[in-house]
């Protein structure tokens, strides 16, 4: 699970609710967020070595406002385009790779956590679940 925690809200993202979409668009306290599935992270608690681990992936999230300018993501063709400018993003980075938002980059979500759902659970039972759109 990727949480988002505020001082306003907190909301939970569960990694089965993004990953079918592999985009999620939301909001936590009002801001614009965007959640991105990425695959190839291998579970550390599966085997000896992360690296023997089975898929899990993880879910990057990123503030979505560039210019004050709320953006939209899709896939298109194995790529990321926003919607409103047609600009080419890298999900790892959060940076506009080609396009009129090139050398752009999206604030990464820095208040929040990856976490097992028990865990956060029993210290913050306010949290609000994304269950999708």
């Amino acid at each position: 699970m990727r949480s988002i925690a505020t001082k306003a809200e907190t909301a939970d993202y569960p990694y089965e609710a993004v990953r079918p979409m592999g985009i999620a668009h939301n909001r936590v306290a009002g801001r614009p967020v965007v959640l991105f599935w990425v695959s190839g992270v291998a579970s550390p608690l599966d085997a000896a070595r992360i690296n023997q681990g089975r898929e899990v992936g993880t879910v990057l999230a990123y503030w979505r406002t560039v210019d004050d300018r709320v953006l939209t993501f899709q896939e298109r063709n194995g790529a990321v385009l926003d919607r409103e400018t047609g600009t080419r993003w890298d999900v790892l980075t959060g940076r506009a790779l080609e396009g009129p938002l090139q050398g752009q980059a999206l604030a990464p979500v820095s208040e929040g956590v990856h976490h097992f759902w028990f865990s956060w659970y029993a210290f913050r039972p306010d949290t609000r679940i994304y269950t999708g759109p």
